[in-house]
C-alpha cells in the first residue's frame, strides 16, 4: 500500500505544481501590497508629494479618450451621460465643473491664518496629498516648505499663514496601529479611553479645520 501511495504522489500533473507556485507568488505579493499602502513613510517628501502632482500636459481631451474607447461604453455610462451636464465631465487640469473651475488662489485665501488637518489612515493621506498637489503650484518656492515625520506631515504656505497637514491616527484613540498598521484584526488593541496621546497635535484655537475618516468607519 506504501508503494503504491507513493508512486501515486510521484505522478502527480506538471499543472498542480505550476497552480500551487502561482498561489504562493499571489499570497507574497497581497502582503507586500497591503504593507506598502499603509507604510509609505520612509519615502522622501518631494517624491510623495510633488512627483505625482498632475501637470496640464497629463490631461488627455475628453474627445480623444472617447475615440480610443469606441464602443466599450456601458450602457450604465450611456444613461449616465444622458441625465448629467457636460459640464460635470471628469477634467482634473481644467476643473471646469458646475459653475466654475477650482482656483488654488480662493482656496488659499479662505485658509488664511488656518491650519487644515486631515486625520486618519491611508485615505485621509491621500486626500492630504491631492489638495497639496492642487495648491502649491502656484506658491513660490520660497513661500512653501514641507515638513514630513513618523505621524505627522505639514505642508506650509508661508504667504497665507496656513498650513495643511496630515495626522496618522487610523482609531482617533490610542491603539497598536498608530505607528505601523495591525493588519492582523485578531492581534489590534484600542485604548478606547486614550485621546490624550493624538490629542496634543490638534489644539483647539479656533483656527483648526480638521477631516478625519478611516477605512475602518466603512469596514463594519
Amino acid at each position: 500500500m506504501g508503494g503504491a501511495t507513493k508512486t501515486a504522489l510521484g505522478r502527480l500533473p506538471i499543472y498542480y505544481y505550476s497552480i500551487v507556485g502561482v498561489i504562493v507568488i499571489c499570497t507574497f505579493a497581497l502582503i507586500a501590497a497591503v504593507f506598502y499602502s499603509e507604510r509609505i513613510s520612509s519615502l522622501s517628501n518631494s517624491y510623495i508629494i510633488f512627483k505625482f502632482c498632475p501637470t496640464r500636459s497629463n490631461a488627455a481631451p475628453k474627445s480623444s479618450i472617447d475615440a480610443t474607447r469606441g464602443d466599450e461604453r456601458s450602457k450604465l455610462e450611456e444613461v449616465f451621460d444622458a441625465e448629467v451636464d457636460d459640464r460635470f465631465e471628469f477634467d482634473p487640469n481644467e476643473c471646469g465643473v458646475a459653475q466654475g473651475r477650482f482656483s488654488p488662489k480662493i482656496a488659499l485665501e479662505k485658509l488664511r491664518g488656518k491650519r487644515l488637518m486631515f486625520i486618519g489612515d491611508s485615505l485621509q493621506r491621500n486626500q492630504w496629498v491631492s489638495l497639496v498637489c492642487l495648491v502649491e503650484s502656484i506658491i513660490p518656492e520660497d513661500q512653501k516648505a514641507m515638513r514630513r515625520g513618523r505621524s505627522l506631515s505639514v505642508f506650509e504656505v508661508k504667504e497665507y499663514n496656513a498650513s495643511i497637514e496630515f495626522y496618522w491616527a487610523p482609531f482617533l484613540v490610542e491603539s497598536n496601529s498608530d505607528d505601523t498598521i495591525m493588519t492582523d484584526l485578531n492581534k489590534r488593541v484600542l485604548k478606547v479611553d486614550s485621546v490624550g496621546k493624538h490629542a496634543k497635535y490638534m489644539p483647539n484655537t479656533g483656527k483648526e479645520l480638521i477631516s478625519w475618516r478611516s477605512i475602518h468607519m466603512y469596514g463594519g
